[in-house]
């Protein structure tokens, strides 16, 4: 599973939150508990992001889930995860994209290094022709 920026607003006391709580460590999901009891900006944030003194509150990737409902989170983060594998796979092709450049430019300066030396080489037998006419 991807290690996701998860924030869940819970009150230790409700039930729904530690649900929620297990349900995404069993599906190994990295989180954040934030306890609205004791976090006076935890408390702060729960209310921009539920509108209201709502736990469990749960905010993945800027998208937010109000109450625990456990097939929608499962939605969510399948989603979070198809998300993060496109992700990766742009980084792959991105990757693989510079790695064929490097070694296009890589082959162009050793094709101009070719061509450099046989032009010198050229120049170095036109100066020793004249070199041997003068003489």
């Amino acid at each position: 599973m991807v290690e996701a920026e998860i924030a869940l607003f819970a009150s230790p006391a409700c039930a729904s939150c530690r649900a929620a709580a297990e349900f995404l460590a069993s599906r190994g999901v990295a989180f954040r508990w934030m306890d609205v009891t004791t976090g006076e900006e935890a408390y702060r944030l729960l209310l921009r992001y539920a509108g209201g003194p709502i736990v469990p509150t749960i905010v993945a990737y800027g998208q937010v889930m109000v109450g625990f409902d456990q097939t929608r989170l499962e939605q969510m983060l399948d989603g979070l995860q198809a998300r993060a594998d496109a992700f990766a796979r742009a980084e792959e092709e991105e990757e693989e994209l510079l790695r064929r450049s490097e070694i296009a430019a890589r082959e162009g300066l050793e094709e101009a290094d070719r061509e450099l030396d046989a032009e010198r080489r050229a120049q170095a037998e036109r100066d020793h022709e004249m070199h041997d006419r003068d003489s």
